[in-house]
């Protein structure tokens, strides 16, 4: 099977270029393939079918119940026939390579009469679409944009007929189907393809609109001789192909590019003048995978590898950034993008130590980190001018409050890569309604900055005074046990005695001092703490 289908493809490849020796016919094996050749007739169950292979007219049989179908050019069934083809056998056998003769050849080709396709006999003052070329993989995106862009040309004003490529299977070129529809009378012919374009994530999609007019000096090879040709093209994305296809009106914009009051070539305009019709795209790759891309200005856009969509043509900065614990890797890359193409950038990620700067005029002013309403009580960062380490690169905010000067609320790109500065001048509060409520709030973070100083100072004295408390009962305890050795009927009388009773009074009064001023801590601590809480809360 594998041999005979072998067999039955270099026939199909070479009749491409086969001479008139047989009746034109469409054939169609069991197993699907389909191609034109000669057919020389049929002897009891063996079909034999001709054909050029390497420049000479061969001859091949193949027994009838491999065919599904073969048909003329006029629709006859040629292996079902009604009555006998119109082809001698003897002619066959003149014919057969094994045979040869190059007289004989010629004198079958003088007998035989081969009539154009029945498609081209219905063709004449009719707008043919001839629907796409295009890769195998390719296919279901050519089934859907050929009878779109058709209607749009319908809708536009061109009434077009869509023709499909195996009604010139006998073309290997667009020409030869130009040609061909210039002979038999079409007004014009919409041709086109689908194709990979430089970059593998993008397709090209060409057309051209050619006004027909036949040249029939030469009867024997008519062909067309209109100069009047439209070509237009749109790039389109590999990974949504028909949804780009349709944004931004681009395939409508392809239709009115192929059609207008007159045809003529187009004309180049100036750079400056070209209209978008749709985004250019931009794959990157970072080493490692798994890094935040970003532009400045905007929101993290994917992790690499990815592919985003960019509508602007001029130079481009993209950062792509790696955030391991406290240490940042990033890079940037400036590049300028083709325009509806497909640019790729790799890039490889390197140790960053970004900052960020803000300067402020007047100085001194309060920086408050985030676009949350502040408060009394919300802790600034720090006063201008300052610096700070960025470990969260992309868009942020920060607030800027000094008083006597309008609050300002900032939105800066933090670059992943390098310094960011950032400069503000306050202006002054004119409105006197303005100067009061700020100055309410001024008191309140007053009161609030001393209730925190006093809440945060009661820890020294209420810590001094446990501490002291303890010393004190330790002196208690040490008095006790003086006493009770005091108590002992032995221990009465003598210097030693009375050295320990007065050991014992010092102890006692040691430990009331200690436990005055413990308690005093204590207390103080205590007023601190509560006095600092009122102000605070």
């Amino acid at each position: 099977m594998k041999k005979l289908l072998l067999t039955f493809i270099i026939l199909c490849v070479a009749v491409l270029h086969a001479a008139d020796k047989g009746i034109r016919a469409k054939v169609e094996l069991v197993s699907g393939a389909v191609q034109y050749a000669q057919f020389l007739g049929m002897q009891q169950d063996t079909v034999s079918l001709g054909g050029n292979i390497q420049g000479q007219f061969t001859v091949v049989k193949i027994t009838r119940d491999r065919f599904k179908s073969i048909v003329d050019e006029h629709g006859n069934d040629l292996l079902n026939p009604a009555t006998p083809p119109a082809v001698d056998s003897a002619k066959i056998a003149v014919q057969d390579s094994s045979q040869a003769d190059p007289s004989a050849d010629s004198a079958v080709a003088a007998t035989q009469e081969v009539s154009m396709p029945t498609f081209l006999d219905s063709v004449e003052g009719k707008h043919i679409f001839v629907s796409l070329e295009r890769r195998t993989i390719d296919s279901v995106l050519e089934a859907q944009i050929t009878p779109l862009l058709a209607r749009l040309l319908q809708e536009s004003g061109t009434p077009v007929t869509i023709a499909p490529r195996t009604n010139f299977g006998y073309c290997r070129e667009s020409s030869c189907t130009r040609d061909s529809l210039a002979k038999y009378g079409a007004a014009s012919v919409f041709q086109g393809s689908i194709s990979a374009s430089a970059s593998q994530d993008s397709l090209i999609l060409q057309m051209t609109h050619t006004e027909l007019v036949c040249d029939t000096t030469n009867p024997e090879e008519p062909k067309n001789v209109s100069d009047k040709i439209v070509s237009a093209r749109i790039s389109l994305s590999v990974f949504n192909s028909f949804s780009d296809a349709l944004a931004e009106n681009k395939l409508s914009n392809l239709a009115k590019q192929l059609q207008g009051d007159s045809i003529q070539p187009p004309t180049a305009p100036p750079k400056a003048d070209l209209i978008k019709d749709g985004p250019s795209y931009v794959k990157m790759e970072t080493d490692p995978d798994g890094a935040t891309i970003t532009l400045p200005g905007k929101d993290d856009i994917c992790k690499t590898p990815c592919t985003f969509a960019i509508d602007d043509t001029s130079k481009v900065d993209v950062y792509a950034y790696w955030n391991v614990g406290s240490q940042l890797w990033g890079v940037k890359k400036t590049f300028k993008p083709i325009p509806h193409d497909t640019t790729k950038i790799s890039a490889r990620l390197k140790k960053v130590k970004p900052e960020f700067r803000i300067f402020t005029i007047p100085e001194g002013a309060y920086i408050y980190a985030g676009s949350a309403p502040l408060s009394p009580s919300t802790e600034p960062i720090g006063k201008s001018p300052s610096k700070y380490d960025i470990y969260e690169p992309g868009t942020s905010f920060i607030q800027i409050r000094k008083e006597g000067f309008r609050d300002t609320l900032v939105s800066f790109y933090a670059s992943p890569t390098e310094v960011t500065d950032v400069s503000v001048t306050l202006h002054p509060i004119t409105n006197p309604a303005e100067l009061v409520q700020q100055d309410e709030w001024v008191k309140a973070r007053k009161k609030d900055f001393i209730g925190k100083v006093l809440m945060g100072s009661s820890i020294a004295p209420i810590i001094a005074g446990a501490i002291v408390t303890f010393l004190a009962t330790r002196d208690y305890d040490d008095a006790k046990t003086i006493k009770d050795q005091l108590e002992k009927p032995a221990a009465s009388g003598g210097a030693h005695y009375q050295a320990k009773v007065q050991e014992n009074h010092d102890l006692v009064e040691k430990g009331d001092r200690k436990m005055i001023v413990g308690g005093s801590l204590l207390g103080a601590g205590a007023l601190m703490l509560g006095v600092g809480f009122l102000l605070t809360f």
